[in-house]
């Protein structure tokens, strides 16, 4: 379902708004194609208004209640409430939870998944991360420094055979594509969100 320009436009306007006093993050301009750009919708809007939660603490949180590290974080709605998606990585196992992006607190157990019983893709996806310098916590801790990206997606991929960090953030009501190199912690590509 389309949003109207007005509700984009309304939207837009609104995170300008909350987001304007803050620097923005920007590699260099040779590196920053235009593509067009997918604005947040102002459903989008208020239901990421709920998160009184930092991505950054529900990992952490996350973290701690499964003993492993952060690979894969996203900010979801669902059922009229919003919450963080997490993966963390344990010793030969991921382990599956939601962190409630109001109050903080995990719901459930999670769920532990066997190295072994992932996709192909997964698997060397993760042990890629064996000559990572920089966890997910440190690029997000990174990211989230500069004040004007508000990070709702952050993860492990694979980009030419080799693990890089892919993030969502919005900044001034623009989705950016944030690709980062767990190696070095350098940002490799920052892209405006192509509109579906």
């Amino acid at each position: 379902m389309k949003t109207s320009y007005l509700k984009r436009t309304a939207a837009g306007v609104f995170l300008v708004a909350v987001l304007a006093a803050a620097p923005i993050f920007a590699l260099p301009a040779a590196s920053a194609p235009t593509p067009e750009v997918t604005h947040i919708g102002a459903a989008d809007v208020a239901a990421f208004a709920q998160a009184q939660i930092p991505l950054a603490k529900a990992l952490a949180l996350a973290e701690a209640r499964s003993g492993g590290k952060g690979l894969d974080i996203a900010l979801t709605r669902g059922a009229g409430r919003m919450a963080y998606s997490v993966k963390t990585l344990l010793a030969g196992a991921v382990w599956e939870g939601s962190v409630d992006a109001a109050t903080g607190k995990i719901t459930g157990k999670g769920k532990v998944t066997a190295l072994a019983k992932l996709d192909a893709e997964d698997q060397a996806e993760i042990s890629g991360l064996s000559a990572s310098k920089f966890t997910l916590a440190d690029i997000v801790a990174r990211v989230g420094a500069n004040g004007a990206d508000r990070i709702i997606d952050a993860g492990l991929e694979a980009s030419g055979g080799k693990p890089v960090y892919d993030f969502k953030v919005l900044r001034a009501g623009v989705v950016h594509e944030l690709t980062i190199d767990p190696a070095t912690g350098e940002v490799t590509s920052d892209r405006e969100q192509a509109a579906n």
